[in-house]
């Protein structure tokens, strides 16, 4: 993980992206002049208003999720299954990156307009690194 950025707690960290832009428009590089590895991204989009997993947490045994939102506002719920706590990404006025190591709970939810994040996991895609637990068998507050 990049050593920069600030820590949010549970193990999580938000790193500011650097950001150009100039009459043409906007440039953000992800990964530039770092070590860690790419594996795979892929972007998702979620509706206004709409939350994935309405019922229930996310959570990775191995994998870091590394989230950018590129369009719109959503807000992610962490949790490590007694607190949680919110982050909001945008990407303007400045794109950042939500780093979420394994073991932690987590949720997201789009705002008023539909929401475009790209994820760079640390592993390809593993259905025995997946987990999924209702919002109710925790004791962490509902997330929404």
């Amino acid at each position: 993980m990049r050593g920069d950025g600030l820590d949010i707690g549970l193990g999580c960290r938000i790193v500011r992206l650097p950001h150009y832009e100039d009459e043409r428009g906007h440039l953000t590089p992800f990964f530039q002049d770092s070590d860690e590895e790419l594996v795979m991204a892929y972007t998702s989009t979620t509706f206004a208003g709409k939350a994935r997993d309405d019922d229930q947490w996310h959570i990775h045994k191995y994998q870091t999720d590394r989230f950018a939102c590129i369009h719109g506002t959503v807000t992610f719920a962490l949790s490590d299954g007694v607190t949680s706590k919110h982050v909001v990404l945008r990407p303007e006025p400045c794109p950042m990156m939500l780093y979420i190591p394994p073991g932690v709970y987590h949720c997201f939810k789009s705002a008023v307009m539909t929401s475009i994040i790209i994820n760079f996991p640390t592993c390809k895609f593993n259905p025995d690194d997946e987990g999924r637990v209702l919002f109710s068998d925790l004791d962490a507050e509902h997330p929404w």
